[in-house]
């Protein structure tokens, strides 16, 4: 599994088309799966199948091909149609939770009981995003409702967002602190983050906005140091270090994002990396 490899090093176009290919070829076996000897045989090749399609979405979104991450989605639907496998379902349901996430295109979707933490995490960070801070609350109760530490990290991140927008920057440093200490408990991601937003990323944002540059600095730098060239760490640490005053690394991983940026030009993501390069 090259892919392991390239996840961990931030080499999109190859986690990309190395997934690429180990899904149509998975895809094939899958059409073909009538003619199984066994049960497991089934098993195995619908894990194959969706560990491709849950490995290749995310690749696809860090490099903003929107379309094709948008296909994973529905492929993942007509996988979920399809087989029974506990894990097979829950790799495709969380295509659509991580759509919305790495995409920011912030809407409300069914939750899907294959990937209930991935899909209540998209539906609070949407909520808050959009101002609606009674849905986030609901989230994040379903998150708290949830078991395992996945949804105990995405709970806390949601109760920080509410935090943040009420206004009460220590309580929302608090509940960074516990999702940081238990994400950090886990280790680095060996492929794709979970939870869908990873704690690091999401602490820099907060800093961010709570007008606090430097710190967020260091969280965006940890963040990269666990997932390395994830496009919103790149666009946080930029941000974060032109509002400490930091020019040049800003530069850096601007050319950076836009270096590995490889569709949906119109990306507000993109676009504001681009931007900046050509006014510095």
């Amino acid at each position: 599994m090259p892919s392991h490899i390239f996840i961990q090093l931030g080499m999109w176009d190859d986690v990309s088309s190395s997934n690429a290919a180990s899904y149509a070829a998975a895809i094939e076996m899958f059409e073909r799966q009538d003619t199984y000897e066994s049960d497991t045989q089934r098993y195995f090749n619908a894990r194959n199948l969706t560990h491709a399609l849950d490995w290749g979405q995310y690749g696809d979104l860090q490099r903003g091909d929107y379309a094709k991450a948008w296909q994973a989605v529905e492929n993942g639907e007509m996988v979920i149609a399809n087989t029974e496998a506990p894990i097979a379902l829950r790799r495709a349901a969380v295509t659509r939770p991580r759509y919305v996430i790495e995409t920011e295109q912030w809407q409300v979707i069914e939750v899907s009981p294959h990937a209930a933490a991935g899909g209540h995490l998209a539906n609070g960070i949407s909520a808050v995003r959009t101002g609606d801070l009674a849905a986030g609350a609901a989230a994040g109760a379903a998150l708290a409702a949830l078991d395992g530490a996945v949804a105990a990290i995405a709970h806390h991140e949601v109760t920080a967002l509410l935090h943040a927008a009420r206004g009460d920057a220590d309580a929302a440093s608090a509940s960074m602190d516990k999702a940081i200490e238990l994400a950090e408990s886990r280790g680095a991601p060996r492929g794709a983050p979970t939870p869908l937003k990873p704690a690091h990323e999401l602490y820099g944002e907060i800093l961010l906005e709570l007008g606090r540059p430097a710190e967020a600095v260091e969280q965006f730098k940890r963040s990269l140091r666990r997932t390395p060239n994830r496009s919103l760490s790149l666009r946080g640490l930029a941000r974060a270090a032109v509002a400490a005053g930091d020019p040049d690394t800003a530069r850096a991983q601007y050319a950076q994002l836009a270096a590995q940026w490889r569709g949906a030009e119109d990306a507000p993501t993109v676009e504001e990396a681009r931007q900046f390069l050509r006014d510095h």
